[in-house]
């Protein structure tokens, strides 16, 4: 499974500064990440087509679940080496949301597997 923000999360870290810059604003806590998410989803956001999920048939859920917690274990890890402080220091690009710091796009990510996990469930019941 590809996953950007894995993939970015391996980026040397003045890469990231000199190609998106510096935060120009406080943290979001989670909740107010997931609600502004919500409000530009609301107001008619989409994710472009290259982040568009296609459709999977039931028979490769469990393929595909599989796939999903390595690539959760993969971030993990990669996460663990950065800095609490690097976290807020470093933006990646959002299509939603604009820049976000990496801490912003673990929560971010957090919300989207598990709004994708529940849409699995409902559709599967």
């Amino acid at each position: 499974m590809r996953s950007p923000v894995c993939m970015a999360m391996l980026l040397p870290r003045w890469l990231l500064r000199w190609r998106f810059g510096t935060p120009n604003r406080p943290p979001r806590s989670y909740d107010v990440l997931v609600e502004r998410y919500k409000e530009k989803l609301a107001a008619g956001g989409k994710a472009p087509s290259p982040f568009s999920p296609p459709f999977v048939p039931a028979q490769y859920l469990k393929a595909g679940s599989t796939r999903l917690m390595r690539t959760l274990d993969l971030l993990c890890k990669r996460t663990s080496r950065w800095s609490e402080s690097d976290l807020e220091r470093y933006l990646l690009p959002h299509p939603l949301l604009g820049k976000l710091t990496l801490r912003e796009m673990l929560y971010f990510t957090l919300y989207h597997v598990q709004h994708h996990q529940a849409l699995v469930q409902r559709d599967t019941a």
